[in-house]
């Protein structure tokens, strides 16, 4: 099979362009811009295209079967905060890259949406009843992801396409940025866990009280929970996710008993860390997909600690 993989750069889409690659098909790794030699897949067609660009969408599509389409400016708490318009232009290459396969006659395309979409009520404040003022959504991110779904699902259901949707939550382990808005919640206390260490003091940063619960995904369940979804039957959005939760407070403790201390910690107050808990079906995803995630929390964070702490070249325990 004949297969696009747009976002094959980032942290999950280079893992699926080597699965794919893995089991037979053939990959185009689309990327946003040069990439580094060793991102560079061996079998993979690589192209180098900006997706706002309906050209380089058509030519990315012309001639395959099935897209994955991953590629999003996207990242923690942190940026969805600051970089709401990066977060509301991803809608640009989700529309341009859908009308695109359907004018190529692509069999199926796959959208990485977000979990976030499923767990806030957005049209409460897209709508406000006697108020003749304009109304941001809180994050920009969420904005798109539910406007694409709503566009992703409808041409599905129309039949114009076959559609699919795989919602994702918090995706994490080796390999995802260090630092930064990109950084992830999960990354960003395993390295200041090893920062402190390094420094000695012990002490790390927590934004908002801590409280903040989430599910969390690894990264290799994320791509499984990814192809299962694009092989449903319907274009109805599935749940990728770990059933585990944990807040903010929690995952600390997991990594003080990885790294053998006890953090002092520090909290600061920040707007983007709410004390939201996330409520996810996941019965009816693991009934859809026959599967669910594998990797524990424990086990995640663990080996991400690990490859952060050798990432940052820390001697620390």
């Amino acid at each position: 099979m004949k297969v696009v993989v747009t976002g094959a750069s980032g942290f999950i889409g280079r893992r699926l362009v080597d699965r794919l690659l893995e089991i037979g098909h053939q990959v185009r790794a689309v990327h946003r811009t040069e990439v580094d030699t060793d991102l560079i897949r061996n079998g993979a067609e690589h192209v180098i295209g900006d997706l706002s660009d309906q050209e380089t969408c058509r030519t990315i599509c012309r001639g395959m079967d099935e897209i994955y389409h991953l590629a999003a400016h996207s990242g923690g708490a942190r940026f969805q905060g600051t970089e709401r318009l990066s977060g509301l232009l991803n809608v640009v290459p989700s529309t341009q890259v859908l009308l695109a396969a359907m004018e190529a006659d692509v069999q199926r395309v796959l959208l990485a949406g977000s979990t976030l979409v499923g767990s806030m009520n957005l049209e409460s404040n897209l709508f406000p009843r006697n108020n003749s003022t304009f109304t941001p959504i809180s994050t920009g991110y969420v904005m798109e992801k539910f406007f694409s779904e709503q566009l992703w699902h409808e041409m599905g259901v129309g039949g114009r396409i076959q559609t699919r949707i795989a919602r994702l939550s918090h995706i994490y382990g080796p390999g995802r940025t260090i630092g930064g808005a990109s950084e992830g919640v999960s990354i960003a206390m395993c390295r200041k866990a090893v920062e402190a260490m390094a420094r000695g003091d012990h002490e790390i940063e927590i934004w908002g009280d801590g409280n903040q619960r989430r599910t969390f995904t690894y990264v290799s369940d994320a791509v499984e929970g990814i192809q299962r979804a694009m092989r449903l039957d319907d274009s109805e959005p599935v749940v990728i996710s770990a059933r585990e939760s944990v807040c903010v407070n929690e995952l600390v403790d997991l990594i003080e008993e990885i790294a053998g201390v006890d953090f002092k910690r520090r909290y600061v107050s920040d707007p983007g860390a709410a004390s939201t808990i996330q409520e996810l079906d996941h019965d009816v995803s693991r009934r859809r997909l026959g599967w669910e995630p594998e990797v524990s929390i424990a086990e995640g964070i663990r080996l991400t600690y690990e490859w952060v702490r050798a990432q940052l070249g820390s001697d620390s325990k």
